[in-house]
């Protein structure tokens, strides 16, 4: 609408008529495709290991998807069940919560992981490195 007001007014120098009684035309209403809990939870009964765990994140903790493939272990919190997002949309950090599915399967996760990871160490404290000798 503003083209053709730019074409009429300033190329060809002609007086348009009042265009704010003219309707714009607009794409179809689009409504968001929304599952039920019983959806969500055959969803997830169907899903293992990994995939399962991201899921989880995205539908129980509102995380997007890269926030959820960006997250460290240090970013999330079991004692809490808290998960620090680190420069999610717009850049910046935020907490949410970290869902029992998850908290349940992190648990697991960090079981089989290496201690360094998981452990005291993943925190920032100290942890002893792998055959040092402690004195």
């Amino acid at each position: 609408m503003s083209a053709l007001n730019f074409l009429y007014r300033v190329v060809l120098r002609r007086e348009v008529a009042d265009l704010r009684r003219v309707l714009r035309s607009t794409g179809p209403p689009r409504l968001p495709a929304v599952l039920s809990r019983e959806d969500v939870r055959r969803l997830l009964g169907v899903m293992e290991g990994e995939r399962r765990l991201v899921a989880s994140l995205l539908y129980g903790g509102g995380l997007r998807l890269m926030e959820c493939l960006q997250l460290w272990v240090k970013d999330v919190e079991l004692e809490r069940r808290e998960i620090r997002v680190r420069r999610g949309k717009g850049g910046r950090d935020r907490v949410t919560m970290l869902p029992d599915a998850a908290h349940a399967a992190g648990g697991t996760a960090c079981a089989s992981a290496s201690p360094a990871l998981c452990g005291p160490g993943a925190r920032g404290g100290a942890a002893p490195l792998p055959g040092a000798s402690v004195s």
